[in-house]
C-alpha cells in the first residue's frame, strides 16, 4: 500500500503545481516532472528544445562528408581557457534558461582501468565566478558525490547522472583536466522563461522530494481505475485476443502474462506474437511482444521505469497511452503453433483530452545483417509531425568474443536533417545506451535503471573473456525527452569494434522506437509481418555467411581493406575506387582480389585514413599496388614522415608490395595515415593515381 500511496503523492504534487510549473521552471518542479509519466504524453509547455554536448570527434563535420564516421571520440572539447593560474577544458556552454538534465562518462580516464581518478568537473551558472559544483567527476557520475543515487549512479565501466540542474541565465561545465569521453544532455528553453537556479542548498532543502522521487522511480507502477482484461486461452495461429475501451481515458498499465515454459521450448513465439495498439482510429504500435519487452531471443528479466519482465513469463509496461474516444490494444499470433495466454489485461484511468495530448507509439525495424568491415548510418526512424521522443531499444547480434559496437548516435530533429548535421552527436553506442567500454564486454555487464538497461549481454565461457550472442541495451527518457515540432530521424553508427572489422564478419540489428505524436504524426516503420513469422538470426546463421566467405574470397586475418577505412579528409576532387580488374589471375594476389585506386589531381595532393580505438603503440604495415602508370606516393603516420618517396610507376605485370611504416604511437586513440601524391608517371598526366590493398597493425 505504500508504494501505491508514493506513486499517488507524486502524481497530484506534480498535477497540483503544473500552473505554477508553466510559470516557472524550479527543482521541485523539475523532479516532480521525471517521476510523471503523464508528463511525457503532453507536449511540453513550456517549450524546449532537447540539446547535447559530447566529446565526439570534431573531424566529424557534415553528414557522408570526410571524417563522418570517424571514431575515437573522447577527445572532443570546445576551448581551453584560464581561470587565475589554473586551466579549465570548456565542454557545454549555453546562453539563455536551461536545465541539465543527464551526464555520462566513463569512471576510468585516459590511463584506462589503472586510472580511475580523473577530473574535477566544474559547473558555473548564470555568469557568476564561483562555482555551484566542483567535485571528482568520477564520483559525481556514479553516485559517490553529492549527487546520492538513484539521481546518479554507477553502471557498467561508466556513471550517470540524471539530477536536474537548472539556471536561469546560462551554465557553462569544465573540466579541471584534458577532456575525456562525456555526453551532457540539457534543455535549452524558450527567451523568457523563468527558471530557478540550482544551488547546493536545494538538496537540502528537497530532501523529503528527492526521497519521494527516488521510491516512485524505483517502484513498479500502479495508479488505475478501471481494469479490462481477456481470459486465459491458448492463442490458436492466425487469431487474436481483443481489449478494448469505448470512452476517453488514458491507459496506465499493460500487463501480458506468457508461459516461460512454452517461451523455452519456442523462443521464436517471442516474435511471431505481434502487439498492436489503435488510438481513435490511429494505429500507431506493431511489434513483436519480445522486442517491445527486450527480449527477442528469450524471457530477459529487467527493470525499468516502464517495463518489467519477469522470468515467471510476466510482461509489464507502465507508458501512460491517452486517446479522445476509444482505444483497441491486440495481441495477434502469427505463428503456426498455439501460444498460451495466461493473461492480458490493460488498466485505465482517465484523461481530459486537449490540444497538448499526444498518442503513444512503439515501432519495431526487424532483423537487418550488415557486413562488419561497412560503416553506415543504421535508421531506427524518421518521424514527421509535432511529437515527442521517449525511448529505444538496439538488438545486436555479435559473432565476436570482442568488442561490437562504436557507433555514435546521431539524432537529427526539425531543421538539423537540412544542415546535415545532428542535434544530438554521441561518442559510442554503449555510451549512449548509459554504460561503458573496455578491452571487451563482459557476462556482468547487465544492470537495470529506472531509465537504462543493458538487458542482456550475450554468452561467456571458462576459456574466453568476452562474450559472443545477442546484446540487448534500452534507454528511457523523461527530462531529457526530445521533442520535435516537424521531424526527427534517429541514426546509429554500424560502426564495429575493432575487432569486427574482417569482410567475412557481419553483425545482426533490430531495434525498437517509443514515442509521442500528435494526431496525424507519420514514419517509415510499417508493419512487418513477414518479418515476424521468421526465426530470428541465430550466431549459426552468421558463422555460415562468414564461413562462405572465407571459401570464396582470399582474406588474411587483421588486414583493414583500405577502401574500408574511414577517410578522415583529402584533397580536391580526389576519388576512391575499388579495382577488382585482376580478380582472375591468380598470380596477383591483392587481399579479396581488389584495392583502392585513388586518383588525385597533382603533386601534393594528399588523403588521409584513420584507424580510431587504439591505445598502444602498434607496427604499422601496408600493401600497395605498383602497376604501370601509377605515380610516386610518400606515406605519413600522425603526420610525421613514414616512408621515403615510393615509385608505383612498373613495367610488366602489376603486382602487389608491402611497405614497413614502422613503429608509432596513437595520438588522441587513433592512427593517421595519410598517402601523399608526390609525381605523376610522367611529365603530363593528367590524372595521379595510386594503388592501395590494406593496412595492418600490431600492436604490443
Amino acid at each position: 500500500m505504500k508504494k501505491i500511496n508514493t506513486s499517488l503523492l507524486v502524481l497530484l504534487l506534480f498535477l497540483g503545481n503544473r500552473s505554477a510549473s508553466a510559470q516557472t521552471v524550479t527543482f521541485a518542479s523539475l523532479l516532480r516532472e521525471m517521476a510523471s509519466r503523464e508528463a511525457l504524453a503532453r507536449f511540453p509547455f513550456p517549450g524546449y528544445q532537447s540539446l547535447q554536448a559530447s566529446s565526439y570527434n570534431r573531424q566529424s563535420t557534415i553528414k557522408d562528408g570526410a571524417g563522418w564516421f570517424a571514431d575515437s571520440d573522447g577527445i572532443g572539447f570546445i576551448r581551453t581557457e584560464k581561470n587565475g593560474t589554473a586551466e579549465e577544458w570548456v565542454v557545454m556552454e549555453h546562453e539563455g534558461p536551461g536545465v541539465i538534465t543527464k551526464i555520462w562518462a566513463p569512471y576510468f580516464y585516459y590511463g584506462g582501468l589503472e586510472d580511475l581518478e580523473g577530473p574535477d568537473i566544474i559547473i558555473y551558472l548564470d555568469g557568476k565566478p564561483a562555482p555551484v559544483i566542483r567535485e571528482n567527476f568520477f564520483k559525481f557520475i556514479q553516485g559517490y558525490g553529492s549527487i546520492p543515487p538513484p539521481f546518479s549512479r554507477r553502471t557498467a565501466r561508466a556513471g550517470n547522472s540524471y539530477l536536474p540542474i537548472p539556471f536561469s541565465k546560462s551554465c557553462k561545465i569544465t573540466f579541471s583536466k584534458k577532456s575525456f569521453y562525456n555526453i551532457i544532455n540539457y534543455r535549452a528553453y524558450e527567451k523568457g522563461t523563468i527558471v530557478e537556479s540550482f544551488h547546493p542548498s536545494l538538496l537540502k532543502s528537497n530532501s523529503g522530494l528527492l526521497q519521494e522521487v527516488a521510491q516512485s522511480l524505483q517502484s513498479p507502477f500502479r495508479n488505475a481505475q478501471g481494469t479490462i482484461s481477456a481470459a486465459p486461452s491458448m492463442l490458436q495461429p492466425g487469431k487474436e485476443l481483443l481489449l478494448a475501451i469505448r470512452h476517453p481515458a488514458a491507459i496506465r498499465q499493460l500487463e501480458i502474462w506468457l508461459d516461460p515454459a512454452q517461451v523455452a521450448l519456442h523462443r521464436e513465439i517471442l516474435r511471431s506474437l505481434v502487439l498492436t495498439a489503435s488510438f481513435d482510429g490511429e494505429a500507431t504500435v506493431w511489434t513483436p511482444v519480445g522486442d517491445f519487452f527486450g527480449s527477442a531471443n528469450a524471457l530477459n528479466p529487467f527493470q525499468t521505469w516502464t517495463r518489467n519482465v519477469q522470468s515467471n513469463g510476466q510482461l509489464s509496461c507502465s507508458w501512460v497511452m491517452p486517446f479522445r474516444n476509444e482505444a483497441t490494444i491486440v495481441l495477434k499470433n502469427l505463428s503456426d503453433k498455439p501460444i498460451e495466454i495466461q493473461r492480458f489485461e490493460i488498466r485505465h484511468a482517465p484523461w481530459k483530452w486537449d490540444d497538448r495530448s499526444m498518442y503513444f507509439h512503439a515501432n519495431w525495424r526487424g532483423d537487418d545483417i550488415l557486413q562488419g568491415s561497412t560503416f553506415a548510418d543504421w535508421n531506427f526512424i524518421d518521424i514527421q509531425g509535432k511529437g515527442v521522443f521517449v525511448g529505444d531499444a538496439w538488438t545486436v547480434l555479435n559473432p565476436d568474443w570482442g568488442w561490437w559496437g562504436e557507433g555514435d548516435e546521431k539524432i537529427y530533429v526539425d531543421e538539423a536533417w537540412a544542415r546535415k548535421f545532428p542535434t544530438h552527436f554521441g561518442t559510442g553506442t554503449e555510451d549512449y545506451y548509459g554504460w561503458a567500454g573496455g578491452d571487451h564486454p563482459f557476462k556482468d555487464d547487465r544492470f537495470s535503471h529506472p531509465y537504462l538497461a543493458n538487458i542482456t549481454v550475450g554468452s561467456a565461457t571458462k576459456t574466453r573473456q568476452g562474450v559472443r550472442g545477442f546484446n540487448i541495451s534500452t534507454r528511457e527518457r523523461a527530462l531529457d525527452a526530445i521533442p520535435f515540432q516537424q521531424r526527427l530521424v534517429f541514426d546509429m553508427e554500424a560502426s564495429p569494434g575493432v575487432q569486427i572489422r574482417n569482410p567475412w564478419d557481419h553483425l545482426g540489428y533490430s531495434s525498437m522506437v517509443f514515442w509521442y505524436g500528435r494526431p496525424g504524426a507519420r514514419h517509415n516503420r510499417p508493419p512487418l509481418p513477414e518479418k515476424a513469422v521468421r526465426p530470428i538470426i541465430t550466431l549459426e546463421t552468421l558463422d555460415q555467411l562468414a564461413n562462405a566467405i572465407r571459401k570464396n574470397q582470399q582474406g588474411i586475418p587483421g588486414a583493414i581493406e583500405c577502401q574500408q577505412l574511414v577517410q578522415m579528409s583529402r584533397s580536391g576532387n580526389m576519388e576512391v575506387q575499388i579495382d577488382s580488374s585482376f580478380s582472375n589471375r591468380k598470380s596477383i594476389h591483392f587481399n579479396r582480389n581488389n584495392f583502392a585506386r585513388i586518383t588525385a589531381q597533382k603533386p601534393g595532393d594528399e588523403i588521409t585514413f584513420v584507424v580510431s580505438e587504439q591505445f598502444k603503440p602498434g607496427d604499422l604495415k601496408v600493401q600497395i599496388a605498383k602497376q604501370r602508370g601509377f605515380a610516386s606516393i610518400q606515406f605519413f603516420v600522425n603526420g610525421n614522415q613514414a616512408s621515403d618517396v615510393i615509385q608505383l610507376d612498373v613495367e610488366g605485370n602489376p603486382f602487389p608490395a608491402i611497405i614497413d611504416l614502422g613503429r608509432h604511437q596513437p595520438q588522441n586513440n587513433q592512427m593517421n595515415v595519410t598517402v601523399r601524391f608526390v609525381a605523376p608517371a610522367k611529365a603530363g598526366d593528367k590524372y595521379l593515381i595510386a594503388g592501395i590493398d590494406y593496412l595492418i597493425i600490431r600492436p604490443d
